[in-house]
């Protein structure tokens, strides 16, 4: 089965199974592609590190649940950077932890000094 709508119809799925199929279609092969650029990054090397190693790449969506455009709990990846990687992290979707908080966390991360960053209040150490 090949995608026959596009990714905004798709996002706005409403709950509709073949929507959620066509959307499920679109997301995989962005992920593919998106390993294969951290497959390509990896096998890089410049000083002794990999490329990967030495960028931070973070992908995101600004919106949690794109069908609702509820911008709570956001599908947020963060790789390489040589950061301490613990996997899935998720926060109290009640309580949640500013995403600027994450911005702090890498800018402190590349010798950047800074405590905040608009809206932080803290940062986030489980990176």
């Amino acid at each position: 089965m090949g995608v026959n709508v596009g990714h905004h119809d798709a996002s706005h799925h409403g709950q509709d199974p073949e929507k959620l199929d066509q959307l499920a279609l679109i997301e995989e092969a962005e992920i593919k592609v998106f390993g294969e650029f951290f497959e390509k990054l990896k096998q890089k090397t410049e000083c002794d590190h990999s490329l990967l190693d030495r960028t931070a790449v973070l992908y995101a969506s600004n919106l949690g649940n794109s069908s609702s455009h509820d911008n709570n709990n956001l599908p947020i990846l963060l790789a390489g950077g040589r950061f301490r990687h613990q996997g899935h992290v998720a926060f109290d979707a009640k309580s949640n932890t500013y995403l600027s908080n994450l911005f702090v966390c890498m800018l402190q991360h590349r010798e950047i000094e800074t405590k905040s960053f608009r809206a932080s209040n803290g940062v986030i150490s489980e990176i």
